[in-house]
């Protein structure tokens, strides 16, 4: 852990240094993981470096290199000649298919887990291109409709004609999911 401000900057110069002498996985292995964490993933946020990723897990941090270079950020960084930037840099998130998930940086959030019959088929159509498989879809999405509507007990097996379906299309689990949940706990 880093006892100053000067101490995070100066190992932030290390690192920077080690990218030009392309050397980024020795700085890497040098200090704490945690402290290296820091600095690199403060190096990417502030724009000083490019061409390296950091990816956590249970098992800890994992450095993915990609051809690690300065930016001239990085090198005004180096040089002195930095400005603190006035304003947050901007995070942009590109992401295809996620559902129910929380990208960027907040404080609170809510996830919606309910899905109207419309919601579900306009997912089925746009997600599914294969019309014999956006048909068993929507033959999933009737038999759960009858088994809510008529109040049908669901035994062991109700669904298994489906579970192909469901593992080939498993963005279909959270809406289904979803609707059981909120009519058994109604």
């Amino acid at each position: 852990m880093f006892s100053s401000a000067q101490e995070f900057e100066d190992a932030m110069k290390m690192a920077l240094r080690n990218i030009e002498n392309g050397k980024l996985k020795q700085f890497y292995e040098t200090n704490s993981e945690q402290d290296n964490i820091d600095v690199l993933q403060k190096l990417l946020d502030l724009g000083y470096a490019t061409g390296y990723s950091l990816s956590g897990s249970l098992g800890g941090y994992m450095l993915s290199l990609n051809n690690p270079r300065i930016t001239i950020e990085g090198l005004r960084f180096l040089e002195g000649k930095h400005q603190e930037p006035l304003i947050q840099p901007i995070q942009n998130f590109h992401i295809n298919q996620a559902s129910n998930s929380m990208f960027g940086i907040q404080n609170q959030s809510t996830i919606n887990v309910t899905y109207s019959d419309e919601q579900i088929r306009d997912l089925i159509d746009s997600q599914c291109d294969n019309e014999e498989d956006r048909k068993e879809l929507h033959a999933l999405l009737e038999t759960l409709n009858a088994v809510i509507q008529n109040n049908i007990p669901v035994q062991k097996g109700t669904f298994a004609r489906f579970s192909d379906l469901i593992s080939k299309y498993s963005w279909i689990t959270s809406p289904i999911v979803g609707r059981l949940l909120e009519h058994f706990t109604k």
